[in-house]
């Protein structure tokens, strides 16, 4: 019986998020993200003869060597445009639609990946209670519908890593053309996969301290992941290396500026204190759960130090340290090196994986340490894992706005809905409000709100989108701005007529104005 929960949970997973799917809305890169995708597909058109008179006719594409934002990885995304190419998808809502289908399937994926990662360290019930936080983490749940880029890396980084666990248990070329082209994907997803491409390849050439005899299986990874590497990357087609290059010199210190809100300042992007990435970590984690991360962390460091004459020669000190690494490591880069990041801790969410794991590692250690606490442990974890679910429930679809009890007020602390994707929710009611005989038009700053109007034809027949603010009768708002949150406090200007406000945990997040 026991056998069969883990595949129940899958089920009712996969159902309940093909369920929800439809709520969130359009997000502020996944229009961009398209673009770069078609880009793509037009030389991929171009290089192998292909007949493709929709995008040959779009003046809006250029030639990919001449894009501006050629670097980006578009596997994802090509594989969207075939979708919406077979299924003969032609309004930007389906399109967008596809997008966050594929999303959510490419993270179920990683998470019964994730499940079997844990499943060789650890035992079946710590296994099933980790994947349920993995899956269920309240802003994990919520990115993985309509974040182009995040999650996906997050999902490609998880089936890398378990495809390194397989690799270590059974040493062949089956597991080994899984590494490689699983790596391939991290890769192209975000270039900051090389952290887990390099320990895979230390982790080849030291365990069980035969480097001879690993040497092989380390050219045949590097040999094979660049070679799918090429083969999905159009960029990469001409001019390989001095691409690949470039790629990894602008990623390593991307070129945005902006300001940020983050406690209760406004702060530069090029001044982003230490402490952001995990101060982000620390308000958006549940804190039952951060607790076990933090010293399920410390315990592994302890641990992994502790049993230092078994570094590549045991599967569970190997497997530790090299998750320990890849958890640890790119947190302590960003640090040092002083790396743009912003938007939150979504450019880290590959990490999520490795605070899950540290998270069941520290609930093993006290089992192991204490057998009187088992029981207690577990039940406090299932309580936890419990009313994780609840707050996931009750707050969709919003999740990614979700804040632990150190936060209480955070529209003057943190910002809000970045990504713009509870404009949906807004122009939902805007609708609503609009009498049934007559028609409105809709005026917003930001992009997201044009594309969750998109999202919604041809629903909304008696409301017209507008970037003039005079042609505008309603104004919504996602309070992104300093200005715009002061102005909504103060009830000034055009947000001195609040017909309805949206709140996520107390907090405005989407404001509907009349002008």
């Amino acid at each position: 019986m026991q056998k069969y929960i883990p595949k129940l949970f899958f089920l009712l997973f996969f159902i309940a998020g093909l369920f929800v799917v439809q709520d969130y809305g359009c997000s502020w890169d996944e229009d961009q993200q398209m673009k770069h995708g078609k880009v793509s597909a037009k030389e991929i058109c171009k290089q192998l003869n292909l007949d493709c008179p929709k995008l040959e006719r779009d003046k809006n594409l250029p030639a990919l060597q001449d894009y501006e934002q050629k670097y980006y990885g578009t596997f994802f995304q090509l594989v969207a445009i075939g979708i919406d190419t077979v299924l003969v998808r032609e309004r930007f809502g389906e399109k967008i639609l596809t997008r966050h289908y594929l999303g959510f399937l490419l993270f179920f994926i990683g998470v019964i990946c994730f499940y079997r990662l844990l499943f060789t360290r650890f035992e079946g019930l710590l296994s099933l209670l980790g994947v349920i936080i993995y899956a269920t983490l309240p802003r994990i749940f919520a990115h993985s519908f309509f974040n182009p880029k995040d999650t996906i890396f997050l999902s490609f980084f998880v089936i890398s890593l378990y495809a390194l666990s397989r690799f270590l248990n059974s040493r062949d070329h089956k597991n080994v053309l899984f590494m490689a082209f699983s790596s391939a994907l991290m890769l192209n997803a975000r270039i900051l996969g090389l952290v887990l491409f390099l320990a895979v390849i230390a982790s080849l050439i030291l365990y069980k301290k035969t480097i001879k005899r690993n040497l092989k299986w380390t050219l045949l990874y590097i040999g094979e992941t660049f070679l799918c590497l090429v083969v999905i990357w159009p960029l990469l087609w001409e001019n390989t290396f001095t691409n690949l290059l470039d790629t990894f010199t602008l990623f390593s210190k991307y070129p945005w500026e902006g300001e940020l809100l983050y406690w209760g300042n406004y702060i530069s992007s090029s001044e982003i204190p230490w402490h952001y990435i995990p101060s982000w970590i620390l308000i958006t984690t549940p804190l039952f759960f951060l607790m076990l991360m933090l010293l399920g962390i410390a315990l592994m460091v302890f641990q992994i130090l502790k049993n230092y004459k078994l570094w590549f020669e045991s599967y569970t000190v190997t497997l530790d340290g090299i998750v320990l690494g890849v958890t640890l490591g790119p947190l302590i880069a960003i640090i040092i090196f002083d790396s743009v990041v912003y938007g939150g801790w979504r450019h880290l969410f590959f990490i999520h994986a490795g605070l899950v794991y540290a998270l069941i590692f520290c609930v093993k250690f006290l089992q192991s340490k204490y057998p009187k606490l088992k029981r207690p442990l577990l039940l406090s974890l299932g309580i936890a894992i419990i009313w994780n679910v609840v707050q996931l429930v009750r707050l969709h679809p919003q999740q990614h706005l979700y804040f632990n009890p150190l936060i209480t007020e955070s529209l003057q602390e943190f910002e809000q809905d970045y990504w713009g994707v509870s404009t949906k929710l807004g122009m939902e009611k805007l609708m609503e409000i609009i009498p049934q005989d007559k028609s409105s038009s809709v005026f917003a700053y930001d992009f997201p709100a044009w594309c969750n109007f998109k999202i919604l034809n041809p629903k909304a027949e008696k409301l017209e989108f507008v970037w003039e603010q005079e042609k505008g009768d309603y104004f919504i708002d996602n309070f992104r701005r300093k200005e715009h949150i002061d102005a909504f406090l103060n009830k000034t200007g055009l947000y001195s007529d609040p017909v309805y406000v949206i709140y996520s945990q107390g907090s405005p997040v989407v404001g509907i104005f009349k002008l």
